[in-house]
């Protein structure tokens, strides 16, 4: 598989198109405990 057919192959319809900006960050600290907390809440059945 190409790499343009390994990018498309998880979307079941056209993949969105990324027109804005994307902003680059340097790593924090926090992150880990933010993503993990992210988790949680997505596991538990997301935000109200």
């Amino acid at each position: 598989m190409s790499a343009e057919g390994e990018v498309r192959s998880p979307w079941i319809v056209e993949q969105p198109r990324l027109t804005g900006k994307i902003q680059l960050a340097a790593y924090d600290p926090e992150w880990p405990a933010l993503f993990e907390r992210e988790a949680i809440i997505a596991k538990a059945g997301g935000r109200s």
